[in-house]
């Protein structure tokens, strides 16, 4: 009987040291689950605070409007190939030729584009903290202009040299303009945000040592692996710095 009574208390308390020492690990992941959390919101902040921000144009600081299948289709391009690298690969007369149709499908299109959601917003909070703010595009530095213009965004560039088309420097993802807009700022690139919907952009920024914000309306960030932060709109970014303003508001 005294045996029986002494091994039902000796696997009591294997039980009762089984449960202690799940629940010492179950409280150790869970601290460190909200570390990780904590962390990922700190590195949030720190980017969403940055005060010099590369915008994509297209698709990023507009509503998404070209259809590279038709283009490619109006410019006799393969439909696997890049069409600025495959027009500039070309003879000179035949490129210069349908640089000049590219140029006038990419007028039409801006005319027919309007800014994206949130676009307005977040771009209205930087110029108000006195942040930098450039567009690195594919387009031209023209019709990028154009389309600022038509979609009422102007007024946030005020600066001409801080928007670069593909004219001005290698097209993206090579870091030529990317790493041009920082020389003009004055700044390390790691200091900068670059924001944009296509892997290009993200590429772009990942090769400079920048941080990068993919863009999809549709979230299904296909390049999240290039990407320190993902929104559906600009206007998640907007909320993002807008609450950094409050708090900074109410420490003072």
């Amino acid at each position: 009987m005294v045996n029986i009574k002494v091994e039902k208390a000796a696997g009591e308390r294997m039980f009762e040291d089984q449960y202690n020492d799940q629940m010492e690990a179950e409280i150790l992941r869970l601290e460190n689950e909200k570390c990780m959390i904590e962390a990922g919101h700190r590195a949030v902040r720190e980017i969403v605070s940055r005060k010099h921000w590369i915008f994509d144009l297209d698709g990023t600081l507009t509503v998404a409007v070209h259809d590279f299948k038709a283009i490619r289709e109006a410019l006799a391009i393969p439909a696997d190939a890049d069409i600025l690298g495959h027009l500039d690969a070309l003879p000179p007369e035949e490129s210069a030729l349908l640089h000049r149709k590219l140029d006038s499908i990419e007028r039409d299109l801006s005319e027919k584009t309007a800014p994206a959601s949130g676009a307005r917003e977040l771009l209205s909070l930087l110029a108000q903290d006195g942040c930098k703010i450039g567009i690195l595009t594919r387009n031209t530095h023209e019709i990028a202009r154009l389309t600022l213009a038509l979609t009422g965004l102007e007024e946030f560039f005020p600066e001409p040299s801080f928007i670069i088309g593909r004219c001005e420097a290698a097209p993206k993802p090579d870091p030529q303009g990317a790493l041009h807009l920082a020389s003009l700022w004055g700044v390390p690139p790691e200091e900068i945000v670059v924001t944009g919907d296509y892997l290009y952009d993200l590429l772009c920024g990942r090769s400079i040592g920048a941080a990068t914000i993919h863009v999809d309306p549709v979230g299904e960030f296909r390049w999240s692996e290039f990407a320190d932060l993902r929104v559906t709109s600009l206007n998640e970014v907007a909320l993002m710095r807008q609450e950094l303003d409050l708090l900074h508001v109410s420490q003072v």
